[in-house]
């Protein structure tokens, strides 16, 4: 059994890569009557997913997860997109995102802080964004380990 979650996100990733998938966020809770696993997938081919992506890759990876002793039947799974409201994580997110609205909360002095603003790239590890209180050639440079969420903002 994985008592490493970072160890058992890598190996998700894996085995959704295989199938053409991407790993967008993963998230384990635990619950009354056993774990609920998350899985929010993209396409690698970055087409948009669909319901029918999500049931295609249900019970290969329910089954992955029970050869590898993490799912029982006491276990759930959940399977959907990111939503239009993703959660940005890794530096790939904040390349391909980048011009996007997002709003990303971090600390600051110990406080706790939220910007929402242009998405202006990244620049190792500091994530810029170009914000509505800032001059449009100023950027505000958050450092991503101070980084507690970061996601798009839905425009209609």
């Amino acid at each position: 059994m994985y008592l490493d979650a970072a160890k058992l996100e890598d190996e998700v990733a894996k085995h959704l890569m295989q199938q053409g998938y991407d790993l967008v966020d993963f998230q384990i809770r635990r619950v009354a009557q056993g774990t609920n696993y998350r899985i929010f997938l993209d396409r690698l081919d970055l087409s948009p997913v669909t319901l029918g992506d999500c049931e295609k890759v249900s019970l290969p990876l329910k089954l992955f997860l029970t050869a590898i002793g993490v799912y029982d039947d006491r276990s759930q799974l959940e399977v959907s997109t990111p939503g239009l409201d993703r959660v940005l994580r890794r530096d790939r997110d904040f390349e391909r995102f980048s011009g996007s609205k997002i709003r990303v909360t971090f600390r600051e002095a110990g406080a706790k802080k939220t910007v929402t603003g242009l998405l202006a790239g990244i620049d190792g590890e500091t994530v810029l964004v170009e914000s509505a209180g800032n001059k449009s050639d100023e950027k505000l440079s958050v450092p991503r380990r101070e980084i507690m969420e970061a996601r798009l903002v839905c425009e209609v």
